[in-house]
């Protein structure tokens, strides 16, 4: 029979072994903060004008100001448009969710802390070119043009705190090269479109769209607190 351990290095050893355990990190116990987001980007002058898409949040020098987003802890996200002037004719600074199918589109609800003091819209890209993006972009991340895509614009607030699209929302949709036409999502989903499809992918756009003043400079902001795909909250971390 061996020799029995003194009590203080066992207790000793247990110690160091609580300790150990208790240095572990946590583990996580849901999404974490942008999991169900796509891109954030800034374009000035609509997609007539220069664009740029990140994976991440960032700040852009836009003509004199600043366009940039933030993501915050309960997964928020913060648009500001700073100072903008010069030749800008607008700056539009947003956000998308990640690809989904168009015919799964029920109900997409954005909801804000308070009213923007600019105005905020959503819409819809569609990779009509089944190429897996969503209009074109270079490898840095800057806008080429549509492509073979498509984008609409489904509905804006400048003064409520939701927006929403359902079945029966009407867009302008937009093609290279094309004339807006107005169409609604079921419209849309059933075929009315060319190259659009209830199995069309698509992504949700979120953005803050702000004029330019005949003179001096702008700024706007909004807080995008939830955004609601099917009752299924995007932002949630």
């Amino acid at each position: 029979m061996g020799r029995m351990r003194p009590l203080s290095i066992v207790v000793m050893l247990a110690l160091v072994a609580l300790l150990g355990a208790q240095c572990q990190p946590p583990k996580p116990t849901g999404p974490t903060p942008g999991q169900y987001l796509g891109f954030y980007f800034t374009v000035e002058d609509d997609f007539g004008g220069d664009g740029y898409r990140s994976v991440a949040p960032h700040s852009r020098a836009v003509d004199g100001g600043t366009s940039a987003q933030a993501l915050a802890p309960d997964g928020a996200v913060v648009l500001g448009v700073t100072d903008i002037g010069g030749m800008v004719i607008s700056v539009d600074d947003g956000f998308t969710t990640l690809p989904f199918r168009l015919g799964d589109l029920a109900t997409l609800q954005a909801l804000l802390a308070a009213a923007p003091d600019g105005v905020l819209q959503m819409g819809l890209w569609f990779d009509v070119d089944g190429d897996g993006d969503f209009l074109d972009w270079d490898a840095a991340g800057n806008f080429v043009g549509l492509g073979g895509d498509s984008y609409a614009f489904c509905t804006k607030t400048a003064n409520l705190t939701t927006l929403e699209i359902g079945n029966s929302t009407q867009c302008d949709v937009i093609s290279s090269g094309q004339m807006a036409v107005t169409r609604t999502i079921q419209q849309l989903k059933d075929g009315d479109y060319p190259g659009i499809t209830a199995d069309t992918l698509v992504v949700a756009v979120v953005y803050l769209h702000v004029p330019k003043p005949g003179m001096g400079t702008a700024s706007a902001s909004a807080t995008v607190s939830a955004l609601l795909l099917n009752g299924f909250d995007l932002l949630v971390p």
